[in-house]
């Protein structure tokens, strides 16, 4: 038997030409069984906002309804929308546990292919129109939302299990304004947002076909860490001897690294100072017919993770996949797909206090003029589009000085341990849906 939809639909009394707007798109569509709801007023707007979800939840949760549909007055069916399909992927969802399905989000970070027309994603903005299921209903009732928090945002921090449709069956009208996110308030604002989504979904999806396409890695002999030994750069201060026991204590009898200790080059400026370092080892690996080198800042620490076997068979996988970098531990990083268990691609990377350099990555940084107005991570990041990260980390920086002051790193992040932590907290999470839905399909 039929039954419609529940869809709730919010609106402000006096957004007459929104109300209008929003009408229009359900007019034909008796699939959708429509409720309209006066948003709550508040003068944060995200607050009135989250308000209103809570109040409408607060209604249905006694109802029988297996999810509702929120609906923001700005929302648009796309050409992609065909119910049939949308129910398709709606019961997807529901049988995968879903807390919440996107109809077209304006911003995504982590995404995973549950099918053509299903991906996961762990962050996300858009709420313009999602599907809430009953299980997620009491989470954000009993939500702590503070002034600074936005609905999409706090909804990403309470699940995990989050989909959304594509092509996206959903999108937002510009109307040059927002009652609810201020930054919102410019025409073309909300069409950059869903161009860039777009972007970042096709270039996530090229990413993983690319890897997808790969032969799959050779294992290594079995004796292949008999004697294992590679050569280790380490970037040492001139006037900062405390770090340079930490660094010497952390290499200590691991004989499987070859430590040559490298004193930073100087320079008024702290970025250009660290490019000329690191091009300085890199013409030292070539003068030593090096294929592969370890480059490590002063303050890298070993995590729990660390082993000689977990890396230096990432080091010969990552190798066969064309990898230009191996990072050991970020404290962040863009977009990111795991290729493997513990291997994923970033499109960006913020840490290089413990980075595998491949031979194939040598000329790129050694032609590279380095700008004093650059972060240098940033720059080298931006050289290559084949960066690879392991997870667990297998390092992280101590909580002392940085070698460079004047690094915007340390400009802006006094708390190392805390964005390390954060960084862990994203892959871990990816990690665990990979291996639950990733790992196994047929997408993969």
């Amino acid at each position: 038997m039929f039954h419609p939809i529940p869809t709730y639909v919010i609106n402000l009394k006096e957004r007459t030409d929104r109300r209008s707007h929003i009408e229009l798109q359900f007019e034909t569509r008796n699939e959708f069984s429509l409720h309209f709801v006066d948003a709550v007023k508040h003068n944060i707007g995200a607050i009135g906002l989250w308000e209103t979800i809570k109040h409408i939840i607060q209604n249905v949760e006694n109802s029988t309804c297996d999810y509702i549909i929120l609906c923001e007055d700005d929302h648009v069916f796309t050409d992609a929308y065909i119910y049939k399909n949308f129910i398709r992927e709606l019961n997807m969802a529901r049988g995968l546990g879903a807390d919440i399905l996107v109809g077209g989000p304006s911003y995504v970070n982590g995404t995973l292919p549950i099918s053509n027309n299903l991906f996961w994603v762990q962050k996300f903005t858009g709420t313009q129109f999602i599907m809430v299921f009953r299980q997620f209903f009491n989470k954000i009732l009993e939500a702590n939302f503070q002034d600074e928090d936005c609905a999409d945002g706090k909804i990403c921090e309470l699940s995990q299990q989050i989909f959304f449709t594509y092509p996206f069956i959903s999108i937002q009208k510009d109307f040059g304004y927002s009652d609810a996110t201020a930054k919102n308030n410019q025409i073309g604002i909300i069409n950059k947002l869903y161009h860039d989504c777009l972007e970042s979904i096709l270039l996530s999806e090229l990413v993983r076909k690319h890897y997808c396409s790969l032969p799959k890695t050779q294992k290594p002999p079995d004796d292949f860490l008999e004697g294992i030994c590679i050569s280790t750069f380490v970037i040492c201060s001139h006037n900062r001897s405390q770090n340079r026991i930490h660094i010497e204590d952390q290499f200590k009898g691991r004989t499987e690294f070859s430590p040559i200790f490298v004193n930073e080059c100087i320079q008024p400026n702290g970025e250009v100072s660290l490019g000329m370092t690191i091009q300085k080892i890199i013409q030292k690996a070539i003068d030593n017919d090096d294929d592969v080198i370890i480059i490590v800042e002063d303050n890298h620490v070993f995590t729990n993770a660390y082993s000689k076997k977990y890396l230096f068979l990432n080091i010969y996988e990552a190798y066969q996949q064309g990898a230009d970098c191996l990072s050991g531990g970020s404290s962040g990083f863009g977009l990111s797909l795991p290729i493997t268990e513990n291997r994923f691609w970033i499109n960006s990377l913020l840490s290089f206090q413990f980075i595998v350099i491949y031979r194939s990555f040598y000329s790129k940084i050694l032609l590279e003029s380095f700008d004093d107005c650059i972060d240098v991570y940033t720059q080298i990041s931006d050289m290559t589009s084949s960066k690879i990260i392991l997870f667990p980390f297998i390092s992280v920086k101590k909580g002392m000085t940085s070698s460079y002051e004047n690094s915007s790193e340390s400009k802006k992040n006094n708390n190392i341990n805390k964005l390390f932590i954060e960084s862990e907290n994203r892959l871990k999470s990816f990690q665990k849906v990979y291996l639950k839905y990733g790992k196994s399909s047929s997408f993969h």
